[in-house]
């Protein structure tokens, strides 16, 4: 035998796993030959790709996976290609066209207009038809031929289009379009990037053929007779049975090709049976039963034999994958014919979205988890990934009785799991929100089970924010498992620097889906997948590493040991009859995600990294989709860290952490971060309830915690006696701040005419006064009163005093005008909005209102849903756009006085009305704006948003994320995403925000204040303008990718709050307005006295002595009764720092920790001062442990 490395030939003996149904196989073989000669002479009907809306799925052929898809959706989802060009020479009256395609099968009638060279020519309506011709006006035909169904029901097969003379330009493509009119539905057509249609139908029908072959052995012969395809009929095939050949030509009969043979002399049962291209059976002893596969130069060979009463049947079917051998070969001759497979076993979860939270919680135990311990209990060498804690934690609380057991396998090696809760829409939470995902992942992990987790999944979520990867380092996460993202491993870094090593599959999908399949496409994929690796290694790497993942929703644990067989026992390689060449193949090691990580990072060479924040896709499902559930998250994230400042402030206050509401925390921030991806989905009405509880949950607690720790800190404040009634303001933020203040007084009868604001040092404060109820006797029962509180100390508070006076205060007369003028700003109010406000201090008009007003709201058709395939976020249309100054506006002065200045507006637009309050401040520069959205119809495919046109060109839009600033088009990742996800990273918007966006050039900057989660910087409307235009996504009626998922309609109210405020060029001027905008001062008025009351009437609990740090947290210990604080660098400084704490606060030990509290290192102290050397973007967290002295100060 001639051994040639440019040949190969495989056999694998198979146990039974996979059967064939060469009935189903005949026909569709006829099928293809006659399809094969009827589009001979066709033209290919794909050349070029001319549009969008790219795709990838499998198709009648195992080689082709790349396509453009189109939807019924919003009639916008179009997909354009060209044709091969017609040849220069062509005389035929009409001229024929092949493409690959797919449709959707549905009982939905949704329509498709195709249009060939820009013009109309045919409508395509959906059905269930799996075969159908239509006709156009001018003598067109388009058909469609059905050669399969898929796994999901869908047909593929080919469509055929006849274009008359008229049509076709000699030398010169056609050009076809295929958009599907909007309906509100997914329904869809698929048309595959294959070129080579013609000549592979005529290779194919080549190559592919079936045989059966039955045998009879009588008196020492054996009677072979062999039936065939009829298009065989004429072919010459040799038989070799036993070292003895026979040549036959196929006959005619009964509609077959058929003929026969018998044979007397033969040494050995071996059949070989051939024909002009290769084998088509090929048995080494026909006695003996077998199920056989053979790979073939280009084709695979499949062959089962049985015996019943002396009778032996043979059938085999011989299918051309001319690709098969071409990736294997270069497999074998690639550097990395030596690695070794890495073979990754996992199953992709949503809380819920597959069906109901309650109803997928009992999916995962009966379906995946229990099955999944039996088998790694049954089989110790398989492995498995679960993606989060909580999937555990579920599981346990079922089955308590399996806790160990699992903690036994966690710890074996055999069962691994991610290191965070569930897996979040990362910008949808704040930086703290995505701390806790890892306190209640791995952290929960090693204090139940005394399991390291390392490696943090998030493979369903096209989106990172910018710190995750500090994040993950920080809470001791080495290695993130993602998707939807080009295929590879690289170093996924923070801006200061710490990196997470990060795999890539491509798609969760890309592995689970052929390792399903029969061997010969798994093999396929294996080759194929597996040269992609090369790159990560030198040529003298002794064993390079290559990963596999297989993953899919909801999907059970699969054990690949047949296929990892079947792949081991490849021995050689043919290419062609009698040119064959040894086979080296990788091998195989089934392992978890962690043990992968680590081993590539030691094998591989040439590891790349990116940097920087990848924008989301899938916004409008978390931030206007769901508005009233986010706008309860963002209170949440704010509020629960406020809660455990206070309640930590509270404590030391008491020297003592015996009212620390610390389960009362733990359950709150468990509910907070709940919420995952899934939103939506089957029964997404329960998911979406579900998730918005928790958040309203986590809220409520926040307040009530917040409330009490504040009221018991101010009860042991000393006041001043007869000084009025005091008014205690609380600042959770680390820096001095003025801000306003809004609470209510009450009075008892007879007591108070008038009253003054007095700070501790006796200076009286401006007020305002709003809804006043007076007693009979004129003295005041209550009055909500507003005031700017100054210089309230970072993390602390300061006491004033609402002194009676007995002389009535004038009020400020009621001024009605369209224009407003203080020390910062003078407005100008016009329909719709503000058309003007100009910044006295900087000499700058903010405004360009050209399009848009200041502060207006509009509205655009929205048709989309929540998270999809979609490779860029769905853009709204002008259909039915409405704006509140296309209407006249009545601005009424609401309220006018030393502190504020409020005028409102009520406008019905379309399908909604909008009620708005601009609030000026006469002592900081400040401009508030109250949007009301009310009797919103709940219309779906409908969106509002605000707008805010800046008199700004070449504007550098910033906005906060997660411990941190992006500026846009300069801190994302390089280029696009890949995988399907095309679109720079740069260029996708609008973005997810945290508590405010702003924008700035040479000459001034604006930041906005946010409640909303998303905001975009870009005109969205038709002929865009190219100054920028901040807009707060207020709303979007939606709908769930689900197919039959629910609807975002979202009927009723919704409230928003917006603070603006302008400042020297650069976000670094406005960050801190914009955080204090959202977290606002808190007032405990009258607070009860305590007769030990000994704290000071003003005090800093902790402070800072930089600008460019913040503290994010102060919280007690998770395991001790130690402090801990968690600080970052938001202005990109390194700095050596001091952080400060109340002089009765000397720090007895303090700790340099990971984000999880575990210690790292000593950290020096003095006093009550910890000197800290903070990087520049660093994250770090310290554990403090106290001698306090508080209570000891008289």
């Amino acid at each position: 035998m001639k051994l040639n490395k440019k040949s190969i030939i495989i056999t694998l003996l198979l146990t039974g796993l996979y059967s064939f149904t060469f009935s189903q196989n005949k026909e569709l073989l006829k099928n293809q030959f006659d399809f094969a000669q009827e589009t001979k002479g066709f033209l290919e009907g794909f050349n070029q790709n001319l549009g969008q809306n790219d795709f990838e799925y499998h198709s009648l052929r195992r080689d082709i996976t790349e396509s453009l898809l189109t939807r019924s959706s919003d009639g916008l989802m179009a997909i354009e290609w060209e044709t091969q060009p017609v040849p220069e020479n062509y005389k035929e009256k009409n001229a024929s066209f092949v493409w690959l395609a797919a449709i959707d099968l549905t009982d939905k009638t949704n329509r498709f207009d195709v249009f060939v060279n820009d013009i109309k020519k045919f409508e395509i309506i959906s059905s269930k038809k799996t075969e159908w011709e239509i006709e156009s006006n001018d003598g067109g035909k388009l058909k469609f031929l059905m050669f399969s169904k898929d796994q999901h029901g869908d047909a593929h097969g080919y469509m055929l289009l006849s274009a008359p003379n008229e049509w076709i330009t000699p030398g010169k493509p056609l050009k076809i379009k295929i958009v599907g009119q909007s309906n509100n539905e997914n329904t869809w057509i698929i048309v595959y990037k294959a070129k080579d249609n013609i000549s592979y139908l005529s290779n194919a029908s080549q190559y592919e053929t079936w045989m059966d072959v039955s045998c009879e052995p009588q008196k020492g012969a054996y009677t072979f007779k062999v039936e065939a395809p009829a298009y065989m009929v004429g072919s010459p095939i040799e038989i070799e049975f036993g070292g003895t050949q026979a040549k036959l030509v196929l006959k005619e009969h009964n509609g077959e090709a058929t003929a026969s043979a018998i044979f007397e002399n033969f040494s050995n049962h071996h059949l070989l049976i051939r024909d002009g291209k290769n084998r088509i059976i090929d048995i080494e002893d026909i006695e003996q039963e077998t199920s056989k596969q053979i790979i073939l130069a280009k084709s695979l060979l499949k062959i089962e034999s049985s015996k019943k009463e002396d009778v032996i049947n043979i059938s085999s079917r011989r299918i051309y994958t001319p690709n098969t051998v071409k990736n294997l070969l270069g497999l074998v001759q690639s550097d990395l014919s030596i690695s070794t497979i890495y073979l990754m076993n996992s199953s992709h979860q949503d809380i819920a979205w597959m069906d109901s939270p309650e109803k997928c919680v009992l999916e995962r135990d009966t379906m995946l988890i229990t099955p999944l311990i039996n088998s790694l209990e049954e089989k110790p060498y398989l492995r498995f990934d679960l993606e989060d804690a909580l999937m555990i934690k579920e599981y346990i609380e079922r089955h308590p009785e399996k806790r160990e057991l699992i903690g036994q396998l966690l710890n074996n090696g055999t069962l691994s799991c991610g290191s965070t809760f569930i897996q979040p829409y990362e910008e949808m939470y704040s930086g703290e929100a995505l701390a806790r995902q890892f306190y209640l992942g791995a952290k929960w992990l090693k204090d139940e089970f005394d399991y390291k987790a390392d490696t943090y999944w998030n493979v369903d979520v096209p989106g990172r924010t910018l710190q995750m990867p500090q994040i993950m380092k920080k809470a001791g996460t080495n290695y993130m498992m993602i998707s939807r993202h080009e295929r590879g491993i690289f170093y996924w870094e923070s801006p200061d620097g710490s990196s997470v090593l990060t795999f890539s599959p491509g798609h969760y999908y890309d592995g689970f889906v052929p390792l399903q399949k029969d061997f010969f496409e798994a093999a396929e994929y294996i080759a194929s997948s597996t040269l992609d690796w090369e790159k990560y290694f030198s040529s003298n790497t002794n064993q390079p590493i290559i990963p596999i993942l297989s993953s899919a929703d909801m999907s059970p644990v699969h054990d690949y040991s047949p296929i990892i067989n079947q792949w081991e026992s490849i021995k050689d390689l043919e290419t062609s009859p009698g040119e064959i060449v040894l086979a080296k193949l990788p091998k195989f090691k089934i392992v978890t995600s962690s043990e992968f990580m680590k081993a590539f990072e030691t094998a591989a060479t040439n590891i790349p990294s990116i940097k920087g924040e990848r924008p989301a896709v899938w916004l409008y499902i978390h931030g206007p989709g769901h508005q009233k559930a986010i706008k309860a998250s963002r209170h949440g994230d704010i509020m629960l860290t406020m809660a455990e400042k206070f309640a930590t402030m509270d404590a030391l206050a008491q020297n003592s952490f015996a009212y620390y509401p610390q389960q009362r925390l733990h359950n709150a921030w468990e509910a907070k971060i709940f919420p995952d991806h899934g939103w939506g989905g089957k029964y997404g009405h329960i998911t979406d309830d579900l998730f918005r509880r928790k958040f309203e949950f986590a809220q409520s607690e926040a307040k009530q915690i917040i409330e009490n720790a504040t009221k018991s800190l101010a009860g042991n404040i000393k006041t001043k006696e007869n000084a009025g009634t005091p008014i205690v303001v609380f600042n959770s933020l680390s820096w001095d701040r003025d801000d306003i203040i809004q609470c209510t007084l009450q009075f008892d009868k007879g007591k108070v005419i008038d009253f003054t604001i007095q700070d501790a040092n006796n200076k009286t404060v401006a007020y305002q006064k709003e809804k006043t109820e007076r007693y009979a006797d004129n003295t005041l029962k209550s009055v909500d009163i507003s005031f700017i509180a100054n210089d309230i100390p970072s993390l602390g508070y300061a006491t004033f005093y609402a002194r009676p006076v007995q002389i009535k205060s004038k009020e400020k007369e009621n001024m009605h005008d369209h224009s407003f003028e203080n020390d910062f700003y003078m407005l100008e109010f016009s329909d719709g909005g503000l058309s003007s406000i100009y910044d006295k201090e900087l000499e700058v008009e903010l405004l360009n209102t050209e399009k848009f007003k200041g502060g207006e709201v509009f509205t655009m058709k929205s048709e989309g849903n929540g998270a999809g395939e979609f490779d860029d976020v769905q853009k709204p249309s002008m259909e039915d756009f409405d704006k509140a100054s296309n209407y006249p506006s009545k601005w009424e002065l609401v309220s006018n006085g030393p502190v504020f200045t409020s005028y409102k507006m009520r406008q019905k637009i379309r399908h909604a009305v909008v009620e708005e309050t601009i609030t000026i401040y006469n002592f900081i520069k400040k401009i508030d704006f109250e949007v009301e959205l009310l009797n919103w119809e709940g219309v779906l495919y409908r969106e509002y948003r605000m707008a805010m046109p800046l008199n700004m060109e070449n504007a550098q839009v910033a906005y906060e994320v997660p411990y941190g600033v992006a500026e846009v088009g300069k801190d994302e990742i390089d280029g696009a995403a890949g995988e399907r996800y095309l679109t720079p990273a740069a260029d996708i918007h609008p973005r997810g925000i945290e508590n405010w966006i702003g924008a700035s050039n040479g000459e001034f900057g604006v930041t906005l204040s946010s409640s909303v989660a998303v905001a975009d910087y870009i005109d969205p409307t038709d002929n865009p303008v190219d100054y920028t235009i901040l807009q707060p996504l207020l709303l979007a009626s939606r709908k769930s990718c689900h197919w039959i998922g629910n609807e975002y309609l979202q009927t009723g109210n919704h409230y928003f709050f917006f603070s603006l405020t302008s400042h020297q060029p650069g976000w670094q001027n406005g960050f801190r307005f914009g955080k204090q905008a959202n977290e606002k001062l808190v007032t405990v008025v009258n607070p009860p006295h305590f007769k030990k009351a000994y704290l000071p009437e003003i005090n800093s609990f902790f402070s800072l002595d930089t600008e460019n740090a913040i503290v994010s947290a102060i919280k007690k210990s998770d395991d001790d009764d130690a402090i801990v604080i968690r600080l970052y660098d938001m202005l990109g400084e390194k700095s050596n720092l001091n952080l400060k704490l109340d002089s009765n606060l000397n720090i007895d030990k303090a700790f340099h920790t990971s984000l999880i509290e575990d210690n790292l290192f000593q950290q020096p102290n003095f006093e009550n001062i910890i000197p800290i050397n903070l990087e520049s973007y660093s994250i770090e967290t310290f554990r403090i442990f106290i001698n306090n002295n508080m209570t000891k100060k008289e």
